[in-house]
């Protein structure tokens, strides 16, 4: 649709008086706000975006749209650009993040007179809202700006509609057929000063979809932004960073060490990489005659545990230096310095852990140092050297360090070393050991604070090293180097690619942290509606005494901060105190917990004070506020070595945990480990109700396997348990959550040993299945979860400690979900963090509902298990599928809704338009919405004969009726 002409610059408006014929299209209005004279910047915002606010039509808006509710702007109507004000804005790409909410956005470093904005209110006016623009010297212009509503426009002061549009994109991706608005704003800036950024109002309801800075009159054109290379990200071995940019003449200037770079900051030397061996943000400038300068650019490079093998390269045969010596004893040979100084031995040690290497230091009193040498290096292909070492004398800046291959080629480094005793924190390196005090010519101690740093260099790991030669300058001084081999891959993983999930993306600019110092955080959502974490070795929200345990009631939903935590339960005294004996209040940590009806939970945690046995368990009856402990004298590890790891997480007080069983029993499903059997999981499982019956360990049966059909097996003893899991690359930390809108069972573990013989919380997997025991496909296994565009807030290498995935929090399509964890460090606490699933290739179906809230499964139809299962709640099986079915999307339902009659019964979101198809029982009359499908000839055969009558459907929502009949419910598949 061709957009019409816009109205004449500086008409007034009355949007009641506009024709509907005006609003066939977008239409462009040019109101009080007029050009502003300056010359006009973009912002880019794609670093802070963090809502789906632009769809294409047919299209189902993403996470929620633009107002939480499904809704976005129409892209054939608000097109890639605005002009509004004098500036042109540039919209973000339809589909992905392209609008920006509750934010703090970075701004291009400059004096301007205005910054123009185009955003909304949506659900409702927005009134009183504050924007703040930052200075780069601290201080800040606030302006208070009342927002309308996309389709409410009320004329507030300041604002100018700038795009009247006749439709949005409804959540089926259909048209709303009815007038929305996206609205200009202009904020007026201290233009003596430097901007540095716009903080937006914390309010979700507030969108902003384009920023632009209008220079004022005569100001120069800012030079472009310089750019880095390789790109920002998280890397396994030291990175050589290159800078450039493409206004000509440009001097690129940066920092390392989080202040804004000046042109009073160090000058990057084009073709001179910086070395990043540990984890460092570089923000840079530019600058060039005519132009003022550029935006701050900023790229993070984490640097996690470099994997590969360690090996120590011996400087006895090069060291020429008396650099080491102990208190009391006069430096030999003029010392480090030549001046008659040391590194003080008993402060030094023999051995220093850096960056993954663990260097060993020459003797103290005899040459221990090399300086101006060439050092031999150990044949192999490495992938980063590390080095220990210092200047003296002063600073010495822009040292060259040369490694020589054995093929007669070199790799060159630039580095800049500050002076021991005056740490100037140059890019690429870092203070290892701090002292507070060296040794003199006398022997005695000079009190004062000198370091020894490190240095990190990136090799080509391609090549076979032959030698390091350093700086020809004797006041560049090295102690001790060690080479890090190529890491490993890492392993695949333990199960095959998921044919209904395809990847999960994670928003790094959606994270939450709560509740610093308490750690775990297993989760359970309760018949009161609220979610309920139990927590360990902490505080809570508000404690002021650290408990071993304690439980937290969480009210709202992160997709709306703050959320809000009250603690209700405080368990014993942290740290442990003896007797091993049990206690008024709970101690140990959680292992896992679980809500059922009428405010009653169950808790397994590890004992009493961390004593033996393993773990016990806890109930209570007022939703977590008061408990009584070693329920039944139950403890574990059984006698077969079966220990309680966590439980399922169903749905409200696990209400409908309905699965294969012709008893239609709802069953608490609780994962464990068997101590003789690391890196496998084990199912067991008991009623739901009545609510006690997990005390009684007759009640309980685990997971035997697979009957020849495929159904399960359950044995009354654990010493029958197989696995419903296993990892060769260690597992320690299931969780496992039923998706209804999806239909699938969503687990997640650790993997790998890379922290301290023990898995990272870096190292996610995510699997799904159609049933609590799997058989699992995978959808994520990474190495870097949490570490990848997340500036200097990421997890690094840290241990795994917990994780869970709260089914309250799903969206409604059930391909976004937050997921608390926690680790050790800042990461001691609540986090949370946003993560969106894509689907699979040719996958189709989400955002699942069935009227009954019996659950609903998704699978892809086979003739094998689990794809051959007919209905949810029976075990029978089909034994013959047409050809062209086998592989479809199938929505297995519950045999036990024959009868039901809803007129709105199954619904689901389909991204194509596809023929539906359902297999019906012809012992069952057909009725009349079927009979106007097509009946295809064709069969699926089970314990009885399903005739399969088709229809097509256009993308979006499908909704069908029951089956209101008398034997059985029916088969649901597409793409037939």
């Amino acid at each position: 649709m061709q957009r019409p002409s816009p109205i004449s610059r500086g008409e007034s408006l009355n949007p009641k008086s506009l024709s509907g014929a005006l609003l066939a299209a977008g239409t462009l209005i040019l109101g009080a706000a007029f050009a502003q004279g300056g010359t006009p910047l973009s912002v880019a915002l794609s670093s802070v975006d963090n809502v789906y606010g632009i769809v294409s039509t047919g299209s189902a808006p993403k996470s929620g749209g633009l107002d939480g509710k499904d809704n976005d702007y129409a892209s054939a109507l608000l097109g890639t650009s605005v002009s509004w004000a004098g500036s042109a804005f540039t919209l973000g790409a339809t589909g992905a993040l392209d609008a920006v909410s509750s934010a703090t956005i970075p701004l291009p470093a400059g004096d301007y007179a205005t910054l123009n904005l185009l955003g909304t209110a949506v659900n409702g006016n927005q009134t009183a809202q504050t924007f703040i623009v930052t200075y780069t010297d601290g201080t800040t212009s606030s302006f208070t700006q009342s927002l309308s509503d996309w389709a409410t426009p009320q004329g507030y002061a300041g604002e100018t509609i700038a795009l009247q549009m006749s439709y949005r994109i409804s959540s089926s991706g259909a048209i709303d057929n009815r007038t929305f608005n996206l609205y200009g704003y202009s904020f007026a800036l201290n233009s003596a000063k430097t901007v540095k950024s716009l903080t937006l109002p914390r309010n979700l309801d507030v969108v902003v979809l384009a920023v632009d800075l209008v220079a004022a009159a005569g100001a120069p054109t800012p030079a472009a932004a310089p750019s880095f290379s390789p790109a920002p990200g998280t890397y396994g071995s030291a990175q050589s960073v290159t800078l450039s940019d493409t206004t000509s003449g440009a001097v690129i200037y940066y920092t390392t060490n989080g202040t804004t770079p000046t042109t009073s900051s160090a000058r990057y030397i084009p073709g001179t990489p910086i070395a990043v061996g540990s984890t460092t943000t570089i923000e840079a400038i530019a600058t060039a005659s005519g132009y003022s300068s550029s935006t701050v650019a900023t790229a993070t490079y984490t640097i996690t545990s470099q994997g590969g093998t360690t090996v120590s390269v011996a400087l006895s045969s090069v060291d020429n230096s008396y650099g080491i010596a102990s208190t009391g004893s006069a430096p030999k040979g003029g010392g480090l310095d030549g001046s008659g100084n040391d590194y003080a031995s008993a402060l030094l040690g023999t051995s220093l852990s850096w960056a993954g290497s663990n260097f060993t230091f020459g003797a103290a009193g005899a040459p221990d140092a090399a300086s101006s040498a060439t050092i031999p290096l150990p044949a192999g292909s490495y992938a980063t050297l590390n080095l220990l070492g210092t200047a003296v004398n002063g600073n010495q800046a822009a040292q060259t360090f040369i490694v020589t291959y054995t093929d007669g080629t070199a790799s060159s480094f630039t580095q800049s070393l500050s002076d021991w005793h005056t740490p100037q924190g140059y890019a690429g390196e870092t203070i290892v050991l701090q002292m507070p005090y060296r040794i003199s010519s006398s022997g005695a101690t000079d009190n004062q604070q000198f370091n020894l740093y490190g240095y990190s260099f990136a090799l080509n790991s391609a090549k076979t090293v032959q030698s390091l030669t350093l700086p020809k300058n004797p006041d560049v001084v090295v102690l001790a180097v060690d080479l890090i081999g190529i890491a490993p891959p890492p392993p695949p993983p333990p199960y095959p690619n998921s044919s209904l999930l395809g990847d999960i993306t994670w928003n790094e600019l959606s994270k939450q942290r709560y509740a610093a110092g308490s750690d775990i955080w297993d989760s359970t959502w309760a018949s009161d509606g609220l979610v309920y974490g139990v927590w360990g070795d902490g505080y809570g929200f508000t404690g002021t005494a650290k408990v071993q345990i304690g439980v937290s009631s969480i009210a709202g939903s992160p997709a709306n901060p703050p959320i809000t935590g009250t603690d209700v339960y405080f368990g014993s005294p942290s740290p442990a105190t003896l007797p091993c004996a049990q206690k008024p209040t709970i101690g140990g940590k959680p292992r896992g917990v679980v809500a059922l009806p009428n405010a009653v939970m169950y808790l397994f945690h590890s004992t009493q004070d961390l004593c033996i046995p393993d773990a016990w368990l806890a109930r209570s009856t007022d939703n977590g506020r008061t408990w009584t402990d070693y329920i039944g004298n139950l403890q574990w590890p059984d006698g077969n070595g079966f220990s309680p790891v966590t439980m399922l997480q169903y749905g409200p007080a696990l209400a409908g945990a309905l699965m294969p069983d012709a008893t239609l029993t709802p069953y608490v499903y609780i994962y464990g480990s068997v101590t003789s059997s690391p890196g496998n999981q084990y199912l067991a499982r008991v009623a739901a109700l009545p609510s006690n019956s997990i005390e009684t360990p007759g009640n309980w049966s685990y997971y035997a396997g697979r009957d020849s059909s495929g159904n399960p097996l359950w044995t009354l003893s654990s010493s029958g348990a197989v696995p419903v899991w296993s990892d060769p690359d260690y597992s320690q930390s299931l969780s496992v959550s039923f998706d209804p809108a999806i239909g699938r069972y969503i687990a997640y573990n650790d993997h790998g040993n890379a922290c301290g013989g023990i898995p990272c919380e870096r190292e996610v997997s995510l699997f799904d299945a159609p049933s609590p025991w799997g058989p699992w496909t995978t959808f994520d296994y990474e190495e870097q979860f949490d570490n990848v565009n997340c500036g200097s807030n990421c997890l690094g290498d840290q241990a795994a400690v917990g994780w869970a995935m709260m089914q309250q929090w799903f969206s409604g399509d059930g391909l976004s979900m937050w997921v608390e964890y926690s680790s050790t460090g800042n990461y001691d606490s609540l986090n949370l963090i946003q993560g969106t699933i894509s689907l699979a290739p040719g996958a189709t179906i989400s955002g699942m509902t069935v009227s009954t809230a019996t659950p609903a499964v998704l699978d892809v139809l086979s003739l094998s298990d689990p794809g051959n299962l007919e209905f949810i709640d029976r075990p029978a099986r089909l034994t013959s599928i047409p050809a062209q079915y086998i592989g479809k999307e199938v929505i297995r339902l519950a045999k036990n809704d024959a009868a039901v009659s809803d007129a709105n019964y199954v619904s689901f979101t389909s991204t194509v338009g596809q023929n539906v198809c359902v297999g019906w029982d012809p012992a069952n009359a057909l009725p009349a919405w079927l009979s106007t499908w097509t009946n295809t000839g064709a069969s699926l055969v089970g314990d009885t004969t399903f005739n399969v009558y088709t229809n097509y459907f256009p993308a979006g929502n499908v909704t069908l009726p029951a089956a209101n009949s008398n034997q059985d419910s029916y088969l649901l598949f597409v793409g037939c």
